[in-house]
């Protein structure tokens, strides 16, 4: 009984697991059809099992096993074309106990037996072990004595689920398929072995009959899935894992976020924080060295994440239960640290951060600096998804590049609000520039010595239909994070190269001698600015030598694709001048390096020259190597008369501030050039 059914059970059943492409079921089959095509009494014992009642239903159909219908072949045949639908087994047989079945088939079907490369363990009713193949003893480590010995697997073998979770007895294939009386396909079970090691099997199980059809117990077959298992565990850890740096990647932080909240909403006391950092100036070193060293700088920084917390932080190992460090993707990481219940200790850990991350790093033999702006939320009973958080994050890290870079900021709502506020500003903005809502200010520099007014320089003014007025401040900077400076840039120099042109026209020697526009960062490294510049001069007839270009000092001293820009326009013959000195990079040293005309010394310096001697010899100095140089001086910020005196005694060329004027409308700039004040300011 035993060898039948179970060979009815390996052609059916082992259709539903397939063995690299081919059927484990296909493999019986050719087995068994081997031993009929070499032995004749194989056949004989088949055309004996008279009794062999074996039903396989299929998705699609049936396929009734007798003597009368079809043979083992053509039913093997079946499976195989089935091989991956969902197959069920319900076998009841009994050898007959002829001389000639006796003398030939069971030798050959026990050698079947003994080779089958796949475990077969038959069960009786109550579970007790009757047989087991040679198979089914290699892969459990136990021999048939021991197996018989045992109800079940040996319990000292601890066996879990797919998902690492403990896996019963009671819950187990051939029990469930005892109680249940249905065949089970497919199950997978993890066995941690007495030495250690975990082994995947892959496991059928198919209820046996009596010949009343009466429960006889179970067969199960399974086949040792370990490898298949390992090679499912690599592609998702690989999955999981940043190519470049070995850390864990985006889907690994969101769920570790997910856990952490759920965990901290069952227990109050528990507490998290994220840190989402983004690298200064990385943009710099892969424009300069190369891609190849970006890739090297971003592994250097991961390899001091996993250094820089405490031993026991574990950082980049998923499974630590104390903190994960992240690469999100280009220079953007993030550390979930969980056990943090308030901020002064995340602050503590995002100082030595902070600290750790600006040490300079060696790169292509190269030292490169790059500082980590940090954003932090942490966790304090709030409403909020993975995502939320990691957005909030996200939006404190900005917040920190913006108030200077190399620090730290904590996320609160009112930074949610700003950021919603922007979004407002983007949309709106490119309204704005179909529209006619932008227009352009116009502020007098005056020569200091005669009081004139020597030229103006354009600032671009928004008038919103809803916000009123808003000044540069408000919308710049969101201009430059959306795209849309270079389309808000060549509006206000198209605008103001034409004002100058028509008031050449209408006022002559009146007229303002100069036009001052400003230059944003993105225009200046956009390819192809001399040309848009020339062809905008042409277009509306302006001298190039009347159209000064200004750039913030910073900017000018960054890298040579700038300092190339600043020689094209140079050989335009437009003016440039250098903005805002004394807040950048470049020194007074440097200053002979830079292409420019004109030096703008910051409002800054000029607010504090009267009280503060150190600015007041800055402005001196600065002066003097600008003279030498053959470049002019413009102070600005210049507000009361005080002021106005020592720019002129220190021998500054002209002055800019609200002394002589404020930003104005064009007709506004023609009442102010009517009048002729007694004394320096007209505004």
């Amino acid at each position: 009984m035993r060898l039948a059914a179970w060979l009815a059970f390996l052609v059916g059943a082992g259709g539903a697991w397939v063995h690299g492409d081919v059927p484990l079921g296909l493999l019986a089959g050719a087995a068994v059809l081997a031993l009929v095509v070499v032995e004749p009494a194989v056949r004989a014992v088949r055309r004996q099992v008279t009794d062999l009642q074996a039903r396989i239903t299929l998705l699609h159909g049936q396929v009734l096993l007798s003597e009368h219908t079809e043979t083992l072949a053509q039913a093997q045949a079946q499976a195989q074309a089935h091989a991956h639908a969902q197959v069920q087994v319900q076998a009841c047989a009994q050898v007959p106990q002829t001389p000639h079945a006796l003398s030939a088939g069971p030798n050959k079907l026990q050698s079947l037996w003994d080779a089958l490369p796949a475990g077969v363990v038959v069960q009786a009713p109550g579970g007790e072990i009757i047989d087991a193949n040679p198979a089914a003893q290699r892969m459990l480590g136990l021999t048939l004595a021991q197996l018989r010995a045992l109800r079940g697997l040996d319990p000292r073998w601890r066996c879990v689920r797919e998902d690492g979770s403990d896996y019963p007895l009671a819950d187990q294939p051939a029990w469930r398929t005892q109680r249940s009386g249905q065949p089970l396909f497919n199950e997978s079970i993890g066995m941690h072995t007495p030495d250690g090691e975990l082994r995947w099997l892959l496991v059928n199980t198919v209820p046996q009959c009596d010949e009343h059809g009466r429960p006889a117990g179970v067969i199960t077959c399974f086949i040792d899935a370990t490898d298949r298992r390992l090679l499912q565990d690599g592609l998702h850890a690989a999955a999981r894992t940043d190519a470049l740096t070995r850390l864990p990647n985006r889907e690994v932080v969101m769920e570790r976020l997910a856990r952490a909240i759920a965990h901290a909403r069952r227990h109050p006391e528990y507490g998290f924080a994220v840190l989402f950092m983004d690298f200064d100036r990385f943009k710099q070193v892969n424009d300069t060295l190369g891609h190849g060293a970006g890739d090297e700088l971003l592994r250097q920084i991961a390899q001091r994440l996993q250094l820089a917390f405490r031993p026991g932080d574990a950082l980049a190992r998923v499974e630590s239960g104390h903190a994960v460090a992240a690469r999100m993707g280009g220079d953007e990481f993030v550390v979930v640290l969980e056990g943090v219940r308030d901020d002064a200790a995340v602050q503590a850990i995002a100082e030595r951060l902070l600290a750790d991350l600006r040490e300079p790093y060696t790169v292509a033999a190269h030292p490169v600096q790059s500082s980590a702006s940090i954003g932090i939320v942490r966790w304090q009973g709030q409403d909020l998804g993975p995502e939320e958080i990691l957005r909030n994050a996200d939006t404190a890290m900005y917040e920190a590049k913006r108030a200077g870079r190399n620090r730290f900021v904590l996320f609160d709502d009112s930074m949610h609000d700003r950021v919603v506020r922007t979004l407002g500003i983007q949309a709106d903005l490119r309204l704005a520039l179909a529209g006619d809502e932008l227009f352009v200010a116009y502020q007098p520099v005056v020569d200091l010595a005669t009081q004139r007014m020597t030229g103006v320089e354009a600032l671009v003014r928004w008038q919103h239909p809803t916000r009123g007025l808003l000044m540069p401040g408000e919308f710049i900077a969101v201009a430059e994070e959306c795209g849309l400076i270079d389309a808000l840039g060549e509006r206000v120099l198209q605008l103001a190269c034409r004002q100058f042109v028509q008031w050449e026209s209408e006022l002559g020697a009146r007229a303002p001698q100069q036009m001052a526009v400003n230059l944003s960062r993105a225009q200046l490294k956009r390819p192809g600015l001399a040309a848009e510049v020339a062809a905008l001069l042409a277009d509306s007839g302006m001298p190039p030598g009347r159209l000064q270009l200004e750039i913030t000092e910073s900017l000018a001293a960054q890298d040579e694709r700038v300092q190339a820009s600043l020689r094209e326009l140079k050989s335009l013959g437009v003016k440039l001048a250098l903005d805002d000195f004394g807040t950048g990079y470049s020194s007074l040293a440097c200053l002979h390096l830079l292409p420019v005309d004109t030096v703008k010394i910051d409002r800054s310096f000029i607010t504090h020259a009267l009280s503060v001697e150190y600015h007041r010899v800055l402005i001196e100095a600065t002066i003097r190597v600008a003279r030498t140089l053959g470049m002019r001086t413009v102070a600005e910020g210049i507000e009361n008369a005080g002021q106005a005196a020592l720019m002129r005694q220190l021998c500054c060329d002209a002055g800019q501030g609200y002394l002589y004027g404020r930003p104005m409308a064009p007709a506004d700039l023609v009442a102010w050039l009517d009048r002729e004040p007694a004394e320096p300011g007209r505004a």
